[in-house]
């Protein structure tokens, strides 16, 4: 294992102890925090959206420095589903309806302007057609890596697992939980996914100068 590798590894679980530590803190520090901070336009939540343009940038000054065009267009694609990433999160579509533009009752619903459907579902199907061509491409050489215990893959499996059980947790029973500290951990969880997004985004730029070197 090289040194980056165990730098690497450390920061990963740094990131680890650092979510869970700062959640323990938050809901059982009872008048250290108020609950608020987990709220749609809580410290959290804005956390995370802020966490979201600094991966969107990093993505771009990848674009930006690749010597392949490919790279570069296979960046700004992944610079775009970020854009979406991070208006969802900001719960951007409130901006001309209340209705949720990923769900299909907004395009069923007669009262939503016809401009709005054309505009959100051309961004939504962009953003579902870009996903899957990265992912199809990228795919092999995530698991290689993964398999291989790169830390970049580990942060990127760690980011999907966490983002994913957000969601789910989100359309569950325990999002309507009274218990806040049961209900507040879908929002910690999109918040430990933006950050282990970031993390490896700087890992794998981290490898990729090692490499280069």
């Amino acid at each position: 294992m090289t040194h980056n590798e165990k730098f690497g590894h450390s920061l990963n679980a740094i990131v680890m102890f650092f979510c869970i530590n700062s959640y323990l803190i938050i809901v059982f520090g009872t008048g250290t925090f108020s609950m608020s901070i987990f709220e749609d336009q809580g410290a959290v939540s804005i956390t995370t959206i802020f966490l979201l343009f600094l991966a969107q940038s990093f993505v771009l000054l990848e674009a930006s420095s690749s010597k392949n065009k490919k790279h570069t267009i296979d960046w700004l694609l992944l610079a775009f589903i970020l854009q979406i990433y991070l208006m969802r999160e900001a719960d951007f579509h409130r901006v001309f309806t209340e209705i949720n533009v990923t769900k299909l009752k907004f395009y069923k619903d007669p009262d939503s302007p016809l401009l709005g459907k054309i505009i959100a579902g051309t961004f939504l199907v962009s953003f579902l057609l870009f996903s899957v061509y990265l992912g199809v491409k990228y795919f092999k050489q995530l698991l290689s890596s993964f398999l291989r215990m790169k830390p970049w893959a580990i942060s990127s499996a760690l980011w999907f697992c966490l983002l994913s059980l957000s969601q789910i947790l989100d359309k569950s029973r325990l999002n309507s939980s009274e218990d806040l500290r049961i209900k507040n951990i879908e929002e910690m969880f999109e918040l430990s996914a933006a950050i282990y997004l970031l993390t490896a985004l700087f890992l794998w730029r981290n490898h990729r100068l090692t490499v280069s070197d």
